[in-house]
């Protein structure tokens, strides 16, 4: 799991995709997700952070935490990062 202030980076923009369908993960599954959100985040040493935040119709809630999927080239800006991730449903949060 990674940490957000791991060697000193700092977050630039972070953005949130929210879902409230219900799925079903497996066929005989009696208790599917209802709720999920997926939360990415540039960070200063140019990686991206993910984390999936869900919550199941018992109520009950999880959370992935953050995980590196991937690093970004030197000359991508913050701008084309937001517009990237907009076109994907993605809202700037914070």
């Amino acid at each position: 799991m990674a940490k957000l202030k791991a060697r000193g980076r700092t977050e630039i923009v972070r953005m949130t995709r929210e879902s409230n369908e219900i799925k079903k993960l497996y066929d005989d599954d009696k208790n599917p997700r209802v709720w999920a959100r997926n939360t990415i985040a540039l960070m200063s040493d140019r990686k991206i952070l993910e984390k999936r935040d869900v919550r199941w119709q018992d109520g009950s809630k999880h959370s992935y935490g953050w995980k590196v999927v991937q690093t970004v080239r030197a000359d991508v800006t913050p701008e084309q990062f937001t517009a990237f991730y907009a076109k994907q449903g993605y809202e700037v949060s914070r």
